[in-house]
Formats: C-alpha cells, sequence, structure tokens
C-alpha cells in the first residue's frame, strides 16, 4: 500500500471541465481505490479549504457532481483510503528543512515525515520538488507520478 501525499492541483484539475487534467485526475482517484493506495490529507490545509470549495463549486454541474460522489463515497469517508491527519499529528520541521520549504508547503513536509514509510508527495510546485529531492524524500511531479501510476 502506498500512501499519497499531493498538494492542491488535484482541486484544480478536477474541476477543469473536460480537459485532460480532469480525466488524468479522475483515473487517478480511480486507481486509488483499485489499488487500495491511501490520500493522506492534513485538516486545516489548503488542500482541505480547496477540496471543500471544489464541493461547492460543483453544485451546478452534473459532471463535477458526479466526481464529488466519488470522491465522499468512495474515498473520503473511507479510512482505507483517505487518512486525515490532525495539526496536533504533525511536528516542526527540522530548521535547515524548514529554511528551504515555504511556509504553505511545510504541512506536506510534515506529513510525509509523519507517515515515513511507504510514501510519496506528488506536487505541481517546482521549488517544493527540488528541495525536496536534494533531501533525498521520495516525491515527484505530479506528470511524472501519473505517467507511472495510471498504467
Amino acid at each position: 500500500m502506498l500512501n499519497v501525499i499531493i498538494d492542491e492541483w488535484l482541486w484544480h484539475h478536477l474541476g477543469e471541465t473536460n480537459s485532460q487534467y480532469q480525466k488524468d485526475a479522475v483515473l487517478f482517484l480511480r486507481k486509488i481505490i483499485d489499488k487500495k493506495d491511501t490520500v493522506v490529507a492534513v485538516y486545516e490545509t489548503a488542500f482541505v479549504q480547496k477540496c471543500f470549495a471544489f464541493f461547492k463549486s460543483s453544485e451546478g454541474d452534473l459532471n463535477l457532481r458526479k466526481i464529488v460522489k466519488l470522491i465522499k463515497s468512495d474515498l473520503l469517508y473511507n479510512s482505507d483510503l483517505w487518512l486525515w491527519l490532525n495539526q496536533s499529528d504533525l511536528q516542526p520541521l527540522d530548521p535547515s528543512l524548514e529554511a528551504v520549504i515555504k511556509p504553505d508547503d511545510r504541512y506536506l513536509v510534515q506529513a510525509y515525515l509523519f507517515i515515513e514509510n511507504d510514501v510519496i508527495l506528488v506536487t505541481t510546485d517546482g521549488p517544493l520538488l527540488e528541495a525536496l529531492s536534494q533531501k533525498s524524500f521520495n516525491c515527484q511531479s505530479r506528470d511524472i507520478f501519473l505517467s507511472k501510476y495510471l498504467v
């Protein structure tokens, strides 16, 4: 089982109606379900805020409502496929790591360190990817990760 930490790209791409980004994001969610991997999310973060903003934006769009239904019925409330972390679960970052990670991205790294094993951080944030790669984190760009994961 793989624990997948993703940043906000998921919600942006799911909202891009009829785009390849949306198709890939939905395939990613279905693959999480099929493989029984786990999405790791932290309460009170930009990821969660954008998740619920996406849910709200779907109200007038049948296609988006189907995606929200998939997320809610098969993922969000399934503790085997969606792991919720509280802010209190997260430990402060080492100062050398904190110095190279933007404040808005620190929760992603803290979640990664909390999980420790069988974890990957998937991002579209170039500076975050570069900083974590230099520190030997298992981190990949969205495009590289999806090209392998969706096969």
